[in-house]
């Protein structure tokens, strides 16, 4: 689950310090999103289990999980000399064609 904390916020059931525990440990040792040491669930009822729902809880946003979606996040960082830029795109799989969702540069 990569969504960001306003979107799992939305989610039926979800509270703050539910979403707040699963952020922390999705973004892994370092704390931060999109590095290597970041939690890779691999099925939804792993990322239920470590959201610690009570199976009512867990049967609301079931249907909201998926892991077969033709989105995909890409990061790029690079350097030259001192300069180091990265950026972040979210495109989504259509067809051979890519679409792009986001493009994001910092």
């Amino acid at each position: 689950m990569h969504g960001p904390r306003d979107v799992l916020l939305s989610l039926p059931g979800m509270t703050p310090d539910i979403v707040d525990r699963f952020l922390q440990l999705r973004q892994g040792p370092d704390g931060i999103d999109g590095t290597e040491d970041d939690v890779q669930f691999k099925s939804p009822e792993e990322a239920l289990a470590a959201l610690g729902l009570n199976s009512e809880q867990a049967k609301q946003i079931q249907t909201f999980i998926t892991f077969k979606t033709p989105i995909f996040r890409v990061t790029s960082v690079g350097t030259a000399g001192k300069a180091k830029r990265t950026v972040q795109m979210v495109f989504r799989r259509v067809g051979v064609v890519p679409q792009l969702i986001t493009w994001k540069e910092y």
